[in-house]
């Protein structure tokens, strides 16, 4: 996964239609997220106050929740242990596109989703499924080609950012160099 030439492919997500390549000995790589189905419909692209946001967010998989006794909230964004007030896990998603006839090349926007989840919450999972957790953070910066800064607040490209981190039930989160105690 570190050496990977497209590590933004690689995507565990998305890996239903490759499972029997995760389940190679001694590797056995079980998926905690669900990315869902946008709901919204071709009707959303006409709402002003969609703003292009995919909705559902990506939700806990059921057999996950039972094993670390999450329930969400109505909409899926606010995850909670059992007997707990404070969300131990929290969806978002944004955008700040505004609605208009412009096309979306000529009026840059941010948009994005993220998944919060509690040090504590990571750890039981790690502990109840016996496994390690498989962080990648990707990130990635795209410049609107026809939005144009000036020469002197340019700042060039920037290539994408790629790396691999594993968090032990312990609290222990590793990369290929080094080891931080966490919680």
């Amino acid at each position: 996964m570190r050496s990977c030439e497209d590590p933004f492919g690689f995507g565990f997500l998305h890996y239903s239609h490759n499972e029997a390549h995760f389940n190679n000995p001694p590797f056995e790589l079980t998926p905690w997220l669900r990315r869902t189905e946008d709901s919204g419909g071709p009707l959303d692209k006409y709402d002003p106050y969609a703003k292009d946001i995919s909705y559902p967010p990506d939700i806990v998989m059921d057999s996950i929740a039972t094993i670390l006794g999450l329930s969400a909230d109505s909409e899926h964004r606010e995850w909670r242990l059992f007997g707990r007030k404070e969300p131990s896990l929290i969806c978002e998603i944004w955008s700040d596109k505004k609605f208009s006839e412009i096309s979306e090349r000529d009026e840059p926007f941010r948009s994005g989703n993220r998944i919060n989840a509690t040090i504590e919450l990571l750890k039981k999972l790690c502990a109840k499924t016996g496994k390690e957790l498989i962080l990648s953070v990707n990130i990635e910066r795209r410049e609107q080609r026809s939005y144009r800064l000036p020469d002197e607040e340019r700042v060039g490209y920037i290539p994408p950012s790629h790396k691999i981190f594993i968090l032990t039930s312990n609290g222990i989160l590793k990369d290929a160099e080094k080891s931080y105690q966490l919680g």
